[in-house]
């Protein structure tokens, strides 16, 4: 099951996103969020694509996190975590991130539920 998120930055943006996949397309897709400072706002791209893009304006992205071959993804304190199916892990640590709406580092991700 994936992971829904929440973010939210003093700013006032708020957003949802999810990380991972569901049960159906466990080994072809991990969603993660990414900034896109054109449209100003947090979009979720798959980590599989060769090319990471805004789903909406097709202008590049910085995705939160990374992606680790650290089993005990490097002890960094995750607000979600994801084992991709080739053994990898994708983490997006707690703390603070870019604000695509304002620019600054101040949104926050929150776990919220899971998804399938």
């Amino acid at each position: 099951m994936g992971l829904m998120m929440s973010g939210a930055c003093d700013c006032g943006y708020e957003t949802t996103c999810s990380v991972g996949s569901g049960r159906v397309d466990v080994r072809d897709r991990c969603d993660a969020p990414a900034a896109c400072d054109a449209c100003r706002r947090v979009v979720t791209v798959d980590l599989g694509d060769a090319e990471m893009v805004c789903p909406d304006c097709d202008g590049p992205v910085t995705v939160y996190g990374r992606v680790t071959a650290d089993p005990h993804r490097n002890h960094v304190p995750a607000v979600g975590d994801w084992t991709l199916h080739d053994g990898r892990a994708y983490v997006l640590p707690t703390g603070r991130h870019h604000c695509p709406h304002c620019g600054e580092t101040r949104l926050r991700f929150l776990f919220i539920g899971l998804w399938d």
